[in-house]
């Protein structure tokens, strides 16, 4: 009876078996089709939108840059624009030109290639996220234990050293105004003879402009009178021509009498 009962139970558990699998399958399937509606649905926005693969260190860059100048950056303008106490962000700055003095300097040594340039974004992103944050406190600290002694200690150096600077500035200042004027005084000089060539130069090309269209002008007007007299001439010759021309031809009338005797009969018979 036990073997029998085996023997039913055993197809019993098998088909539970069977359907727990098929539930498993349909379940995956739908899971499928799902994702494959919704790569169907932003396949637009994929196609348009393409963000690249960022590598891990280039993340890291990303996270220094916003804890290191986005984050102090908005904090200063949030404590301007509610006129609140801004020592905070101020010891903030102090350490923050500190460490990147300081991180300059490692460069230069070359501190970050012997350390591995992962490690050393990895130690940077961390020591931002300790000053920068303003629960941990850390410009504070650091502030007050680092940069206040060690500026405390070297202020009146520091300010030697800049009044020194300052001075020496202004010395090389007047010295450059100095050579800056002797430099203008002579090329002024040679500007001022070359303008006054130049000047000379223009004046000689306006006169012989003027004495050309004088010329021109002379000549023209010569051509015109010229024009005028001889069309004068012509017509004073053509009226001559038509006088001796109407005085050498005779009347007929006159001839005939010249031909005819002065008698009367012939007078008659002739007119």
């Amino acid at each position: 009876q036990t073997e029998r009962r085996a023997a039913t139970a055993a197809p019993a558990q098998g088909s539970v078996w069977q359907q727990g699998e098929g539930g498993r399958e349909s379940e995956r399937a739908s899971e499928r089709e799902q994702d494959s509606r919704n790569k169907a649905g932003t396949g637009t926005i994929a196609c348009t939108i393409y963000w690249p693969p960022l590598k891990p260190l280039e993340v890291m860059g990303m996270l220094t840059l916003i804890l290191g100048i986005a984050v102090p950056v908005y904090g200063s303008f949030k404590c301007l624009q509610k006129k609140e106490d801004t020592t905070a962000w101020l010891h903030c700055w102090l350490v923050l030109a500190a460490f990147y003095e300081l991180e300059w300097l490692l460069e230069v040594i070359g501190v970050d290639d012997a350390f591995g340039s992962a490690n050393f974004t990895v130690l940077k992103l961390m020591t931002l996220a300790y000053i920068v944050l303003p629960r941990t406190h850390g410009a504070k600290l650091i502030y007050e234990r680092v940069v206040d002694p060690f500026l405390a200690d070297h202020e009146q150096r520091v300010d030697a050293m800049l009044e020194l600077a300052s001075r020496q500035a202004s010395i090389r200042l007047l010295e450059l105004k100095r050579a800056g004027l002797e430099l203008l005084a002579a090329k002024g000089q040679d500007a001022q003879v070359a303008l006054m060539k130049l000047l000379t130069q223009l004046a000689q090309a306006q006169q012989q402009a003027a004495t050309a269209a004088a010329a021109t002008a002379a000549a023209a007007h010569a051509a015109w009178i010229g024009a005028w007299c001889a069309a004068l001439r012509a017509s004073s010759q053509r009226r001559t021509s038509g006088a001796t021309s109407s005085r050498g031809r005779a009347c007929p009338r006159t001839a005939a009498r010249r031909r005819c005797s002065p008698t009367r009969t012939s007078l008659r018979s002739c007119r």
